[in-house]
């Protein structure tokens, strides 16, 4: 448990240093070095820390995750096969009054360094390059430039007690992340504050501000992240040393090997990595502007909107052939009551099809795709006579 009054002398100190002109910082912190106040304040804060690590010692036996203490923060790396239970473990560790958020492993680093993964955010937002599910669904964000605060300055996160419910069951796909690329970042709840919602939501949210938005990593208290798997085609990516090269496969990837229901499977992958060196070209085109770095960075973001229309033309195609494919499954089984309920299914197919080829700008890749489906409806509903 932290010692009160030491806490109090730090906080207050912290603050008379803050306030005061950066000539007399010095000399205040000098001066309240040679307090008695401020040795028992130094000689609480070791054995906190001390008492800390005992705890966190404890709970690495009692779970077998790994844990390393990065600039302060403890990191919990836990084993995808063990993580609804280890999660639990480690909820429940730091406690009922904590605040929950699910992040894009890779910017965990953001998240020590500034306290947030959203660190850079104001500057270098690609967070919407993957699926964009769960992305500000309650406009958090717009709240918070409306009180002038920044994007950073706020996020989208979880209460203990709901936290605590879901834990057993965690996932994040939902976020367009799978499992073992998503980091959960731990907060105090007693330095943050709700967000209030918009009015057409009800003034409900999920969002919280930093009560002071000038010392954010003082209010993470740890995070948990996962023992990643690469897949083939990230492999390949990682061994490549050129950023154009990288790029030349990510263009590969989408345009050329994303085909069919089976091959989504990577697009969460494809999506991440796209981030990735997105972030990457530009923190260093920020840094030192070259042609070359924004070349890429146009590249990517043509890359990234096929992604998104490979992913909506694949799901559409699949669902109105599947359509067809039940159907006939239905009448091959003599199955009454599916052959009652899926008879208009292939008008259905044609109507919808058709209409979306005329309302929709499709290239001659999925054109031909569709006409495919349309044509196999004809047929379907020229052989069952329906």
């Amino acid at each position: 448990m932290k010692n009160f009054e030491s806490q109090q002398f730090r906080d207050n100190l912290a603050k008379e240093i803050k306030e005061a002109p950066k000539e007399g910082r010095k000399e205040i912190l000098d001066r309240a070095k040679e307090t008695p106040e401020y040795q028992k304040a130094r000689t609480g804060k070791i054995k906190e820390r001390q008492g800390e690590e005992e705890k966190l010692d404890q709970l690495r036996q009692g779970t077998g995750v790994e844990i390393e203490i990065i600039s302060g923060v403890p990191v919990f790396t836990i084993e995808t096969g063990q993580k609804d239970e280890v999660i639990s473990k480690i909820t429940q560790f730091f406690g009922e009054n904590t605040v929950f958020r699910i992040i894009n492993a890779q910017f965990v680093d953001d998240a020590i360094e500034f306290g947030t993964d959203k660190g850079r955010v104001d500057e270098h937002d690609f967070r919407r390059v993957a699926d964009g599910a769960g992305y500000d669904v309650w406009g958090v964000e717009k709240q918070a430039l409306k009180q002038g605060l920044k994007k950073s300055d706020v996020f989208c996160g979880t209460p203990y007690k709901m936290f605590a419910k879901g834990g057993s069951e965690f996932s994040s796909g939902g976020l367009g992340i799978p499992d073992d690329r998503a980091a959960i970042l731990i907060y105090d709840g007693g330095k943050l504050q709700e967000v209030e919602g918009p009015e057409e939501m009800g003034g409900l949210s999920d969002g919280y501000v930093f009560k002071d938005t000038k010392t954010k990593r003082e209010a993470l208290l740890g995070i948990m992240k996962f023992r990643e798997s690469f897949t083939e085609f990230e492999r390949e990516l990682h061994a490549l040393e050129s950023a154009d090269d990288k790029v030349a496969l990510l263009e590969k990837e989408v345009f050329q090997n994303l085909n069919n229901k089976d091959d989504l499977k990577n697009a969460p992958y494809i999506a991440l990595n796209i981030i990735a060196i997105l972030h990457q070209e530009s923190l260093k085109n920020t840094k030192n502007p070259s042609a070359d770095s924004t070349e890429r960075i146009g590249k990517l973001k043509i890359i990234s909107d096929r992604l998104e229309y490979e992913i909506r033309m694949i799901d559409f195609a699949d669902n109105m052939s599947g359509q067809v494919k039940m159907t006939r499954e239905a009448f091959s089984k003599n199955d009454n009551r599916r052959m009652e309920l899926m008879r208009t299914w292939p008008d259905f197919v044609i109507e919808t099809t058709e209409n979306y080829l005329q309302e929709n700008e499709v290239d001659e890749k999925y054109k031909r795709v569709l006409l495919e489906i349309i044509e196999e409806a004809r047929k379907c509903k020229l052989e069952l006579n329906l």
